[in-house]
């Protein structure tokens, strides 16, 4: 799922969340990376918890890794409709 973008200081990054949970990138602003900063993690909120399926990425190794982008609108009354997009 893809959670949030942020552009920080010139850094483009997605907050994505895997729903299983199970992965998560470890690559470029994983939660082991070092391109980190506090203010960066300041900026976004960053609370990282090992196994919670919640990583970020940055927008190129997104568009990168992944061909297209589904989107769930919720609405009350229990509908919803879903649009894909190809990135």
């Amino acid at each position: 799922s893809l959670r949030e973008v942020y552009d920080v200081e010139g850094t483009q990054l997605v907050r994505l969340r895997n729903p299983w949970g199970e992965y998560e990138w470890d690559g470029d602003w994983s939660d082991k990376s070092s391109l980190w900063t506090d203010e960066l993690r300041a900026a976004v909120d960053c609370k990282f918890q090992e196994g919670d399926g919640i990583f970020f990425m940055s927008a190129a190794d997104f568009f990168k890794h992944f061909e297209d982008v589904g989107i769930v609108y919720h609405r009350c009354c229990c509908t919803w409709a879903e649009v894909r997009h190809d990135l």
